[in-house]
């Protein structure tokens, strides 16, 4: 999800709560802790490092509905800004005999809020 271009109307939509928790440090960087829940059965926190490159660097993503509450916990320590991609990277020259295979979109859009915001903290 933190990579869809849609990320700031996704977090409007799905968000129903959010908190500054606390700054942390975190292999040496200053970073805002900030933790959310989301209306779909899924609490986040991202660590976002403070200074001139505010990048998430760590991110916690816990499943609240299912037993025992899963979670996946990610470090991210290494994001190159200034690198260049040429378009060529991402032509496909498929192999002999290869078929397209049809996918649906693993990202449910929403329809019109359900859940009331009122008292939330965004």
């Amino acid at each position: 999800m933190m990579l869809v271009s849609t990320l700031p109307d996704e977090i409007q939509a799905r968000v129903v709560e959010a908190e500054y928790v606390e700054t942390a440090t975190i292999d040496g960087l200053s970073c805002d802790h900030i933790a959310a829940r989301t209306s779909q059965g899924v609490d986040f926190q991202v660590w976002i490092a403070q200074g001139d490159e505010p990048l998430p660097h760590r991110v916690v993503i816990t499943n609240t509905d299912e037993t025992g509450q899963l979670q996946f916990w990610a470090d991210l320590t290494v994001c190159n800004l200034s690198l260049v991609i040429s378009a060529s990277s991402f032509l496909l020259t498929p192999p002999e005999g290869a078929e397209k295979v049809q996918f649906l979109s693993q990202i449910q859009k929403l329809g019109p809020a359900t859940h009331s915001k009122k008292g939330s903290k965004q």
